[in-house]
């Protein structure tokens, strides 16, 4: 099926001139003002990209602050077994291997109170089908 055609006698909405005329006349808007004030361009300084990278960094050593003891604790309670792997068994019998993901997960939700250094939090970490 061909896609839709447009007529060809359309006219654009916007200024296509360099006087900013429209096909109703003069474009009115923040930077195309019809008053005596002179026109205000948009500020494309505010476009300009902050470093993400330092932030990010910053959140990390936050983290690693915050949730660091906390994982050193767990890694005390969970200590490493017979197979050379941390293995957290929960009451039920299930056991999950204590990767850094899961202690820093553990440790995250144990800060907020959501977790104890004996029970895991509920997160799809700790989940059976996981």
């Amino acid at each position: 099926m061909p896609g839709p055609r447009k007529p060809a006698d359309d006219v654009p909405f916007w200024a296509t001139k360099d006087d900013d005329e429209g096909p109703d006349g003069p474009i009115a808007g923040p930077s195309h003002s019809t008053t005596s004030t002179p026109s205000v361009g948009f500020d494309f300084d505010e476009l300009e990209a902050t470093s993400a990278e330092d932030s990010v960094a910053q959140q990390k050593v936050t983290f690693d602050k915050a949730v660091g003891p906390k994982v050193d604790e767990l890694k005390e309670r969970w200590p490493v077994n017979d197979c050379g792997m941390h293995i957290y068994t929960e009451n039920k019998g299930f056991q999950w291997e204590l990767t850094p993901i899961r202690f820093n997960i553990w440790a995250a939700h144990w800060v907020r109170g959501t977790a104890t250094i004996d029970k895991a939090p509920a997160s799809a970490q700790f989940d059976m089908k996981y």
